[in-house]
């Protein structure tokens, strides 16, 4: 799969964003706006990709956008590099048509159809340009994680800590790459040892409450997974009674398994902690709102539902 490929995700995450948000504001006039509006039919067919609109116009944007982005079953696009920039010009038009439309409710004039396509593939051009400039490292970043076997999940668990204040993140998904939860817990501890030691405690917890049987837990903490894996290595006593209550958790799931990871393939609870701390949210993140930061690697679906196993 190319590195075009492996960028999917993240342009799919970019237009359900502008999507929930427009909904958000005008949940009536969505479909029209972005889908039966004659004039953004005229954008698109008049833009590089003489794109008729019209002939979706018995779909919902819902129902386009999932259209769209289902590469597999359909032919609107000859290669995937193509649908990507199509994306893109979509995302740059849903931009603008935002934003002229709050221009026009507050009096100014309705602008050409020359105006916006104008604007829109410059804004498109010079977006595409720089994402296709940066593919190579994000692909590198992308592959780094590895899904887990069939019947089996992966929760990756990261802590970032500063002034005796902790907030770990914990990143569940399975062998699609699918996220099926993500969470995030705040401690007060000494050392930043016993934040990643608390981080691994708080995976444990949670696949417990769900009675998960086949787990594997990765974290970028060597000492902590060294000794929950029976080294003989010296902790700070600070960490002792969470490593107390992992092993308690192991036995009572002896097949879960605990692995160290590379930081760049931790990278999902390492973005999502510190999302979590920037804006103070501790618990379970609903689905729709996972940032987008923590979509790393390549899932399909994205997201599930939370896990049932």
């Amino acid at each position: 799969m190319s590195c075009l490929a492996k960028a999917d995700s993240v342009f799919c995450l970019l237009l359900m964003i502008l999507f929930v948000f427009s909904a958000r504001m005008m949940l009536k006039n969505l479909d029209h706006l972005f889908i039966n509006c004659p004039f953004i039919q005229q954008v698109f067919f008049c833009s590089f990709w003489c794109f008729n609109l019209s002939l979706f116009s018995n779909l919902n944007i819902k129902q386009w956008l999932a259209l769209i982005f289902d590469y597999k079953n359909n032919n609107l696009f000859n290669s995937i590099s193509s649908r990507l920039e199509f994306l893109v010009f979509t995302v740059a038009l849903i931009d603008k048509t935002w934003f002229f439309r709050n221009q026009i409710a507050h009096g100014s004039a309705v602008p050409s159809i020359q105006t916006v396509v104008s604007l829109v593939t410059k804004n498109a051009k010079d977006h595409w340009n720089s994402i296709t400039q940066n593919l190579q490292l994000s692909s590198v970043i992308r592959k780094s994680w590895n899904p887990p076997p069939s019947g089996w999940i992966k929760v990756n668990t990261d802590s970032s800590f500063a002034n005796g204040d902790a907030v770990a993140g914990v990143v569940v998904k399975n062998h699609n790459g699918s996220i099926l939860a993500a969470a995030t817990y705040t401690h007060r501890c000494l050392n930043a040892h016993s934040a990643e030691t608390l981080a691994i405690l708080d995976a444990c917890l949670l696949l417990d409450s769900f009675k998960v049987k086949n787990a594997i837990i990765e974290s970028d903490c060597l000492s902590a997974i060294s000794w929950i894996n029976g080294a003989s290595i010296n902790t700070h006593w600070s960490a002792n009674s969470a490593m107390e209550q992992i092993r308690r958790s192991w036995n009572s799931w002896p097949t879960w398994r605990f692995k160290f990871v590379s930081r760049i393939a931790n990278s999902a609870p390492h973005a999502l902690a510190k999302w979590a701390s920037g804006c103070f949210f501790e618990g379970v993140v609903p689905l729709d709102l996972i940032p987008v930061s923590v979509f790393c690697d390549r899932g399909h679906p994205l997201v599930e539902p939370l896990f049932v196993y």
